[in-house]
């Protein structure tokens, strides 16, 4: 897996494929780059003239498919609400996630000494900025 991070060593596993390499065959628009997609919540997420939604406010897990349906919901009830109530919302939300994402993570078990797995089975990883 530590060769995914090398342009030479994701070339090598996407052209090992059956299916993905003929999706992505073609030329690369730019070098590779390895970004963490950690999960956090910034806090506070609102203050005098001015106010985080979306992935500024609380990014979730890429492999959990919440941040397009969060980012939309944090831009209606920011606009439409009050801080107070916004602050608990996403408080709230914060909470539902690293719930269900500690469940759904305990699952795995064949991965179970890989520490990406275990930081989430275990509700490691959230980080509060």
């Amino acid at each position: 897996a530590a060769g995914l991070a090398t342009a030479p060593g994701w070339a090598a596993a996407l052209a090992s494929t059956a299916k993905t390499r003929d999706l992505a065959a073609g030329t690369p628009i730019g070098p590779l780059r390895v970004v963490s997609a950690a999960s956090h919540r910034l806090a506070p997420v609102s203050g005098p003239g001015w106010v985080a939604v979306g992935d500024a406010a609380l990014a979730v897990d890429p492999l959990s498919s919440g941040g397009a349906a969060f980012a939309i919901e944090s831009g209606r009830r920011a606009a439409a609400g009050s801080e107070a109530g916004y602050r608990a919302f996403v408080g709230s939300a914060a909470a539902e996630y690293r719930a269900v994402r500690r469940e759904v993570y305990g699952w795995e078990a064949r991965f179970a000494g890989n520490a990406f797995w275990r930081d989430r089975a275990e509700d490691r990883g959230l980080e509060v900025s």
